[in-house]
C-alpha cells in the first residue's frame, strides 16, 4: 500500500502534527453599570413635530377657506378701486369699499410714499403699512373680508399733502347708496303733458308776469366768505387724525365766526395792564429748590430689572440643563 502512495505523504509517526492558531479578535468592552441609549426621545420628537407642523397647515388652510367663504359675491366687491397719488395729494380723497375689496394706489408723484393706517385692517389680519411707493409704481391692498364697517384715515409719512380716508361701507349700505332707477309707472299721470283742467304748459293766460317781477326785485343774500383760520402750531400732522389740516377750513354754506374767538390771546404780555392773580404770591416752579429731602421712610416698590438678576437666572438654567443631560455627557468622555 505504500508503495502506491508518494513518499512524501508517508508518515513515521515521528513528526508532530500541525496545529493552526486562530487570530485574536478585538473584543467589545461594555463598561459596568452602564446603559444603553434609547432612541423613544428621538422617535417621540419627530412624532410630536409632524403633528404640530401638520396642524399648523391644515389649521392655515382652514381659516383660508373660511376667509374666501366670507368674501362677499357681489360685483361690487370684485371691482378695484383706483387712488392715485399726485403732488397735490389723493385722488379720490375720499373712496368707498367693502370687505373683502381691493384697493390699488398708483404714484404719479416725483417722491416715493409710504402710506399708513392705524384702523384699517388687511386680509393678512394687520394694518395698512405699505413699503415705499416708488414714482410710476402700484401698491394693491385687500381690506379684510370680516372689517367692520366705518371710515379710516390713512396718510403718507412723507408728505404732508398726502392723506385720505376709506369708508368701509355694509352689505345693506351699498345697496342704499346704488342709485336706483325711477320707475315711471310708479307715479301714472304725474308726468303727462296735459294738465288737469285741460290747460297746456304752453297756454300763455297761465303764465303770471308779477310772480317773475316780484322775484327779480327781492335781492339775493351775500354768501360769506371762506375763512382760514391759522394758529402758531408746528407744520406736522398726526397719523390719528390725518384730516386735521381741513378742520381749520371754515364751511361757506355756515356763518364764517369772528377769528377772535377762535385764536386764544394771551392777556399778560409785556406792556399789558392786566395782572396775574397769583402774581402777589411767592409760588415757585421749574428745578426742585436747594435742600429738597425725599419722604422719609418711603422705599420704591420694585427695583429695575437689571444687574445679577439676569445672570442668575441664566445660570441657574444652564447647570440644570447640563445635569439632566449628564448621562449623556459621559457618552464622550
Amino acid at each position: 500500500m505504500n508503495d502506491d502512495i508518494h513518499p512524501y505523504w508517508h508518515s513515521t509517526g515521528e513528526e508532530p502534527t500541525p496545529i493552526k492558531f486562530e487570530s485574536n479578535r478585538g473584543t467589545v468592552r461594555i463598561p459596568v453599570g452602564s446603559r444603553s441609549i434609547s432612541r423613544r426621545p428621538a422617535a417621540v420628537t419627530g412624532i410630536l413635530l409632524v403633528l404640530v407642523l401638520g396642524f399648523a397647515f391644515f389649521d392655515g388652510l382652514s381659516q383660508f377657506r373660511g376667509t374666501q367663504a366670507q368674501t362677499p359675491s357681489k360685483n361690487v366687491a370684485s371691482e378695484t378701486v383706483e387712488v392715485r397719488i399726485t403732488k397735490d395729494g389723493a385722488i379720490p380723497q375720499s373712496v368707498n369699499t367693502l370687505p373683502g375689496q381691493e384697493i390699488v394706489w398708483t404714484n404719479e408723484d416725483d417722491i416715493p410714499h409710504i402710506l399708513e393706517s392705524e384702523t384699517l385692517v388687511g386680509n393678512k389680519g394687520s394694518t395698512l403699512y405699505t413699503p415705499a411707493i416708488f414714482p410710476q409704481a402700484t401698491y394693491s391692498f385687500i381690506v379684510a373680508p370680516n372689517h367692520e364697517p366705518g371710515r379710516h384715515t390713512y396718510l403718507s409719512t412723507t408728505s404732508l399733502t398726502v392723506f385720505g380716508d376709506v369708508n368701509v361701507l355694509s352689505p345693506e349700505e351699498s345697496q342704499a347708496a346704488a342709485p336706483a332707477t325711477p320707475d315711471e309707472d310708479a307715479f301714472p299721470g304725474l308726468f303727462d303733458d296735459s294738465l288737469p283742467n285741460g290747460e297746456s304748459e304752453s297756454d300763455e293766460g297761465s303764465f303770471d308776469p308779477s310772480f317773475t317781477q316780484a322775484t327779480a326785485e327781492e335781492p339775493a343774500a351775500p354768501a360769506a366768505p371762506k375763512q382760514v383760520v391759522a394758529d402758531d402750531r408746528e407744520d406736522t400732522i398726526d397719523s390719528s387724525d390725518p384730516l386735521a389740516p381741513m378742520q381749520f377750513v371754515a364751511s361757506t354754506e355756515e356763518t364764517a365766526t369772528p377769528a377772535a374767538s377762535l385764536v386764544p390771546v394771551n392777556p399778560y404780555t409785556v406792556g399789558s395792564a392786566a395782572e396775574h392773580p397769583f402774581a402777589d404770591q411767592n409760588l415757585h416752579g421749574g428745578a426742585p429748590q436747594e435742600g429738597y429731602k425725599s419722604i422719609p421712610g418711603y422705599k420704591p416698590f420694585k427695583h429695575t430689572d437689571t444687574g445679577p438678576a439676569l445672570w442668575i437666572v441664566s445660570g441657574v438654567s444652564l447647570a440644570a440643563f447640563l445635569f439632566a443631560t449628564r448621562r449623556f455627557w459621559k457618552k464622550f468622555s
